[in-house]
């Protein structure tokens, strides 16, 4: 049976080894901790710069639509005017036929 002594050194071997591996622990914890955050860093950034791309596209496509809209406005006006004028032809050709 090993004496007290022995059973105490035993102990403080085992204590100090728990010491060891939970410091490791946390220096691998706080580096994880570390990489994970650059990590976040990098995906926060990228995220901006789609952001920045997405709102470019939208600012694009708003000034094509415009430029739609006033194009589509002249040929309705257009269009309209070369109905009245057909209709206005027409009553014409009907009232001098009397």
């Amino acid at each position: 049976m090993p004496t007290v002594e022995e059973r105490l050194a035993s102990l403080e071997v085992k204590v100090d080894g728990i010491v060891d591996l939970r410091r490791e622990m946390h220096n691998g914890f706080a580096e994880l901790r570390h990489d994970v955050n650059v990590r976040f860093t990098e995906v926060n950034e990228r995220f901006i710069e789609m952001n920045g791309r997405i709102t470019e596209l939208r600012d694009d496509v708003n000034r094509r639509i415009g430029g739609l809209d006033a194009k589509v406005d002249r040929h309705f006006v257009w269009l309209m005017g070369m109905m009245v004028t057909g209709f206005i032809t027409v009553i014409g050709a009907l009232a001098g036929s009397r």
